[in-house]
């Protein structure tokens, strides 16, 4: 069996996903696909900064993706900014906040949001997004692997990074040995990594930086 995983299953990349939908003039497959990739870290900006004002933010991001995707430049100005797209999306959600809050200034109780992202709360986005990207990236190589016949690959990979199985302990419950076990799991990793991979190069990232920035994203999470 090949160690690369089937393209079907993964997604176009670099910024492809979200531009050929948008060169296709489809707001709403725009939207679904933000909503997918980025409700969590968008969320998280949200639950740190309200204070009680703005609403379900599940509410407040349908109400910023329907205010900005309305802008029909929008997303060409992304695409013309060179940000990644989490922080284009935090950004603009930032100023979508400043802004219906000075729609209720009449009301003496409503603090504005401050004018720029306290690093604070860039700090929860960015842990929020991580644990989003390495859920999907787990859900994406899961099904890579069954798909090449790899489900007891992706079992011990699991197991020994998820439940700290060592290679002997795994082998003694099933019929391989600690060496042939050390392979599957290093099988199921390149198909976690290359997830990884896959959905840091739709935010925008630089393919000749990968490595260096799926690194960032466990050591963010803690898991170095």
């Amino acid at each position: 069996m090949s160690d690369s995983p089937p393209a079907e299953l993964f997604e176009p990349t670099p910024r492809t996903a979200v531009i050929e939908m948008l060169d296709g003039r489809r707001p709403e497959d725009v939207r679904a696909f933000l909503m997918s990739h980025y409700y969590e870290p968008l969320a998280a900006y949200i639950s740190a900064v309200d204070r009680g004002v703005l609403g379900e933010p599940r509410d407040v991001i349908g109400g910023f993706f329907a205010d900005r995707l309305d802008r029909p430049e929008w997303l060409e100005r992304w695409r013309e900014s060179g940000l990644r797209l989490r922080k284009w999306l935090v950004n603009g959600l930032h100023f979508y906040c400043r802004e219906q809050q000075r729609r209720r200034r009449r009301d003496a109780t409503v603090d504005l949001v401050s004018e720029n992202i306290p690093p604070s709360i860039d700090t929860v986005v960015e842990r929020a997004y991580a644990t989003a990207t390495v859920r999907r990236a787990t859900e994406m190589a899961s099904a890579a692997c069954a798909h090449e016949g790899y489900t007891e690959h992706w079992a011990c990979f699991m197991r020994h990074h998820m439940g700290d199985a060592t290679y002997e302990q795994l082998a003694a419950e099933t019929t391989h040995t600690p060496g042939q076990v050390a392979n599957m799991v290093r099988t199921a990793a390149r198909r976690f990594r290359s997830a990884l991979g896959e959905l840091l190069l739709r935010d925008g990232a630089d393919p000749a930086d990968l490595d260096l920035e799926i690194g960032q994203l466990l050591s963010t999470l803690g898991n170095h």
